[in-house]
């Protein structure tokens, strides 16, 4: 009696293991799939003991593609896979070794079919060649990703196939000179409108982002394949990070320094609402102040109007000869006019931007 009960328990045992076998995950090297693949040698981003390549499947498969390989000896070895749309891809291969060029290096794809992974070996022959070299370079300005009371993520377009950025480095110049916040980075590919494109992610931390900030970035690039000293590129980034209180302050400001009286708490929170949303920009703002009936009857003169224009659009006061310049053009025209050449100025435009309107 206990032998068959030995042998029952045996037999549930074998068929429980069967089953958890056959629901896991199986990897098998075959070529039970036949794929067609077109390779593209990408050599304009590709460099050093990089290559990159355009992969595109020319045919109808079962199951979905998880990630490309290349086969060295009998070792497969991943690469970083990047799918632009159905059936195009974007590969990134790192040869063990440092290369600049490589040869009849055979492709595979990993493929899920029914929850279980099936690699095809040799669906197509890569070759391609690193032969000229160039520095890295900045693409675009710095974007914001991310930020919390203690921490900036940014991100810069940067074109570097030959890895020769080495140094990120960021220095806080407005509201207070600093160095003292940590700074790391990282690059990372990104498929952006169809194409493979690099950025640096760079973090910023210990520090309060709850103001306009300013920041120097300082990227640092090798010269060259055996130069190795520095060359530096330098970026501005600023963004207002309490918008609601800056916007509600360059309200009050327009207020006071045109009108000669502080801004009432609705004029505040709703002039300050729609700047924010973009119902109005701060131009058509500042224009509406001074076309209104409540700025005719302001006794100001030439000289001070200018002064508190500047203060308003340039968050500064004017120099002597710029003074005197913009009041003999009222003299010529109005105030209204030399109000509008002000508000065309870079100088200006910036400082809406840094502060996080629309000018």
């Amino acid at each position: 009696m206990l032998n068959c009960r030995t042998k029952f328990l045996a037999i549930i045992i074998f068929l429980c293991s069967s089953f958890v076998i056959g629901i896991g995950v199986n990897v098998s090297a075959n070529n039970s799939q036949k794929i067609k693949a077109n390779v593209e040698f990408l050599d304009d981003i590709s460099g050093s003991n990089k290559f990159i390549f355009n992969v595109s499947i020319e045919n109808d498969i079962e199951g979905t593609i998880k990630e490309f390989f290349i086969e060295d000896g009998q070792k497969i070895l991943p690469v970083s896979t990047y799918e632009v749309s159905k059936n195009k891809y974007v590969i990134v291969v790192v040869p063990g070794s440092k290369e600049f060029s490589i040869s009849n290096v055979k492709l595979g794809v990993t493929l899920v079919v029914n929850r279980a992974e099936e690699n095809i070996k040799g669906i197509a022959s890569l070759d391609g060649e690193n032969k000229n070299f160039r520095s890295g370079r900045v693409v675009n300005e710095p974007m914001l990703l991310y930020h919390d009371q203690d921490k900036i993520m940014l991100a810069v377009q940067i074109d570097d196939p030959w890895d020769t950025l080495k140094n990120v480095q960021a220095v806080l110049v407005y509201p207070e000179l600093s160095k003292d916040f940590e700074v790391s980075f990282e690059k990372k590919y990104v498929i952006v409108s169809g194409q493979l494109k690099q950025f640096v992610y760079i973090s910023m931390k210990s520090f309060r982002s709850n103001q306009v900030l300013k920041f120097n970035i300082n990227l640092l690039f090798q010269r060259g394949l055996n130069d190795v000293s520095l060359r530096g590129v330098s970026k501005v980034f600023s963004y207002n990070f309490d918008v609601d209180t800056i916007v509600k302050k360059f309200v009050k400001s327009v207020y006071s320094n045109l009108l000669g009286r502080q801004a009432t708490d609705s004029e505040i929170e709703k002039n300050s609402k729609s700047l924010i949303n973009n119902s109005i920009s701060a131009t058509n703002f500042i224009i509406s102040i001074v076309e209104g009936n409540e700025f005719k009857n302001v006794n100001m003169s030439d000289e001070d109007f200018v002064s508190r224009v500047y203060k308003i659009t340039l968050n500064r006061v004017p120099d002597n000869d710029g003074k005197n310049y913009w009041v003999n053009e009222i003299k010529k025209s109005s105030r209204l006019e030399v109000l509008k050449q002000i508000l065309k100025s870079d100088e200006y435009i910036r400082l809406m931007k840094e502060i996080g309107l629309s000018a």
